[in-house]
C-alpha cells in the first residue's frame, strides 16, 4: 500500500493586536468611544423627540424636570441631533482606531470600574429621586442590592489575593 501524502495545512494567522505601553490611556481611549457613542445616541433620540414630538407629548425626567415638546425652541432639537450624530461618527472613528489595541485586564481594574459605575448610576437615581418625588422611593431598591453585589465582588477580590500573596 502506498501512503498518500497530503500538503502541511496552513491556518491564517489573527491580526495582531497592540498591547498598549500606556494602558491608563488606552483604558481612556477604550472608554472614551462608547462614551461617545452612548452621549450621541441619547442626544440624537432627544433632538429627534423634539423635533417629531406631538403637542402632547413631554420630555424630561419627571415633575419639575419636565418640559412639553411645544414648548421646546425647535433650535434645540436641531442642535442635539446634530451634536448626536457628530458623537456617534466620532465614536465609529474611535472604535476603528483602536480595534487592535488590547489592555491587560487585572481583578483589581474589574473591582475598580465596577465602583465608579455603581457610585455614577446610584448618584443619579439618588438625585433623581429626591427631585422629582422629595422621598426616596426606588433608589433604595437599586443601590442595596447593587451594594451587596458589589460587596461580594470586593471579598471575592480580597480572597483572590491572599490566595496570590500565599503562592
Amino acid at each position: 500500500m502506498s501512503t498518500i501524502q497530503y500538503p502541511p495545512v496552513t491556518h491564517p494567522k489573527p491580526p495582531t493586536t497592540q498591547s498598549a505601553s500606556r494602558p491608563g490611556l488606552a483604558v481612556s481611549l477604550l472608554v472614551s468611544r462608547w462614551v461617545l457613542a452612548i452621549v450621541g445616541g441619547i442626544s440624537a433620540f432627544v433632538g429627534t423627540f423634539i423635533l417629531v414630538g406631538g403637542e402632547s407629548q413631554w420630555i424630561g425626567i419627571g415633575g419639575e424636570m419636565s418640559w412639553q415638546v411645544s414648548e421646546i425652541d425647535p433650535l434645540w432639537g436641531w442642535g442635539l441631533l446634530v451634536a448626536g450624530v457628530v458623537c456617534i461618527v466620532a465614536a465609529v472613528i474611535a472604535f476603528r482606531a483602536t480595534r487592535g489595541i488590547t489592555v491587560e485586564e487585572s481583578p483589581g481594574a474589574d473591582l475598580a470600574v465596577h465602583a465608579v459605575v455603581f457610585l455614577l448610576v446610584n448618584a443619579f437615581l439618588w438625585i433623581q429621586n429626591v427631585l422629582v418625588s422629595g422621598t426616596i422611593d426606588y433608589a433604595l431598591w437599586v443601590t442595596v442590592p447593587w451594594a451587596i453585589g458589589l460587596g461580594v465582588h470586593l471579598l471575592a477580590f480580597l480572597m483572590n489575593r491572599g490566595r496570590a500573596s500565599d503562592a
